[in-house]
């Protein structure tokens, strides 16, 4: 094992917010039970990476969400057909 674990608290804040994306983004349906449990995990966990974290957890963040925003990027056609345009 590498020990790369300060990354399972964002991914665990992650997987409680797809809820969210897919009716944000994607216009799912979803069950409002399912959103209201989702919230309230996904607010324990902020809670808990951000007071538990060591080595600045707004970093971190942001280093998951970049890498977020790059697999979606990468499998978005329109904007590879956007940015292979320029």
């Amino acid at each position: 094992m590498a020990a790369v674990v300060w990354s399972l608290g964002f991914e665990w804040l992650f997987y409680f917010s797809l809820p969210f994306f897919a009716v944000l983004l994607f216009r799912i349906k979803t069950s409002i039970v399912v959103l209201i449990l989702s919230g309230i995990i996904l607010i324990g966990f902020l809670a808990i990476v951000f007071i538990f974290s060591t080595g600045g957890a707004f970093r971190k963040f942001a280093m998951f969400f970049g890498g977020i925003i790059a697999a979606y990027a990468n499998r978005n056609e329109r904007l590879r057909e956007i940015v292979s345009s320029n």
